[in-house]
């Protein structure tokens, strides 16, 4: 679980830029507002630890290759 506000920071940036998202993107799968997670990128807030935990959890799937369909 990370509680430092300045890991964190970087923890969501990189999660983010794994998976591919935009801010807006990342935002909406987070279902916070992109200013707050803007925010969180920044190191200006820092949410709890159960919503750091739950926020990299949610990018981190996001960012696991998927299957491929059947052609």
């Amino acid at each position: 679980m990370t509680t430092d506000s300045a890991q964190f920071a970087d923890d969501i940036l990189a999660a983010r830029a794994a998976a591919g998202l935009s801010q807006a993107q990342a935002a909406a799968l987070l279902k916070v507002p992109r200013l707050t997670l803007i925010s969180w990128e920044r190191n200006r807030r820092t949410p709890k630890p159960i919503t750091q935990t739950a926020a990299l959890d949610i990018l981190n799937r996001a960012a696991k290759p998927r299957p491929s369909d059947p052609a």
